[in-house]
């Protein structure tokens, strides 16, 4: 008999890493409203510093070389600006269904 595993959401997030490396995802920082792209991230740095900074947009970036990235900036995941955005867009279609 196969064991349940206890840790679903870690396995999720794993799964989406590995995703994220197949298709050359990068991590786009954004200001609050999405309509500005301050910067790019290179995927396995960005994991590193987000995680190292607590889900902190200004810190980790900060930490990736991209200062002055206000308290209320946004990261999304894709392979351009375009992409991310568009993901994004997506998913908030989604969510309010």
């Amino acid at each position: 008999m196969r064991k349940k595993n206890k840790f679903p959401a870690q396995n999720k997030g794993q799964k989406q890493k590995e995703l994220r490396k197949k298709r050359g995802e990068h991590a786009f920082i954004f200001d609050k409203k999405y309509s500005v792209c301050l910067g790019k991230v290179d995927r396995e740095d960005w994991e590193f510093a987000i995680s190292e900074y607590g889900g902190r947009v200004d810190k980790a970036a900060k930490r990736c070389g991209i200062p002055d990235i206000p308290k209320s900036g946004r990261a999304l995941w894709g392979t351009s600006e375009e992409d991310a955005r568009r993901i994004y867009n997506q998913w908030k279609k989604r969510s309010k269904k």
